[in-house]
């Protein structure tokens, strides 16, 4: 089997051909891993906001649950109950200051010596 001009040139162009295409396999291949790497990093990322925003959520239900409890009826009534409390006890230390000025800036009795 001889081989001629023609398969030669046939031959030659057919490994330019397959290393042109392995040229382009390459390349895009190269890109399609690039993009995979670039993919990787943004739902690494994603998940770090994830993350971040769940413990910011539950921060946030730990607060409202506090400020619930703060509003509760029972918490309120216990606290008006409290206030009360105080508002009686002051109106009683004023009654008792005002019979103490009373006496102060009234006449003295007489000293027992």
């Amino acid at each position: 089997m001889e081989l001629g001009l023609r398969e030669v040139v046939q031959i030659v162009s057919l490994v330019g051909t397959l290393l042109a295409a392995f040229a382009v396999v390459k390349s895009q291949l190269q890109r399609v891993i690039d993009d995979l790497r670039k993919l990787s990093r943004d739902v690494i990322d994603s998940e770090h906001r994830q993350d971040r925003t769940d413990s910011e959520l539950s921060v946030l239900k730990m607060q409202t649950k506090v400020l619930a409890d703060i509003s509760s009826p029972p918490e309120l009534e216990k606290r008006n109950r409290e206030i009360a409390r105080v508002q009686a006890h002051i109106e009683s230390l004023q009654q008792r200051v005002e019979q103490l000025l009373h006496m102060h800036n009234s006449t003295h009795p007489p000293q027992k010596t």
